[in-house]
């Protein structure tokens, strides 16, 4: 193993493991009010008191699924590739989990938006 391939190891492992921890937290201790110091934040998720619970939640889940298969895709690439790339692939992907929590979660929080608006 070189040194390229135990750089993106290290990225992988704290990268996963800071978002996994993070979604734990939220999950365990979801911010109860609206606030700008902590939780799930957008236009959307602010809305209203239910969309703020249900973005965190929402949110807290993807969070630990998405680390754990950073994590994985991470470990598996850092195995089968070597190379300086390997670490700007690893950095990159980065942003992966974090894009696709954003758009699930606002995605889902639409939905139940509009099933609340057709139910007034």
């Amino acid at each position: 193993m070189n040194d390229s391939q135990i750089a993106s190891l290290i990225i992988t492992l704290l990268i996963g493991l800071i978002i996994c921890v993070t979604g734990l937290i939220v999950k365990k201790k979801p911010p109860e009010t609206i606030n700008s110091i902590y939780g799930y934040r957008t236009r959307r998720s602010m809305k209203s008191q239910l969309l703020w619970d249900e973005a965190n939640r929402y949110s807290a889940e993807l969070m630990i699924r998405y680390g754990l298969v950073y994590t994985l895709i991470g470990l598996i690439l850092s195995f089968l590739f070597e190379g300086t790339y390997l670490s700007l692939v690893i950095t990159g992907l980065i942003f992966v989990p974090f894009t696709l929590l954003i758009i699930k979660t606002e995605q889902h929080l639409k939905e139940l938006d509009e099933e609340l608006e057709r139910k007034k």
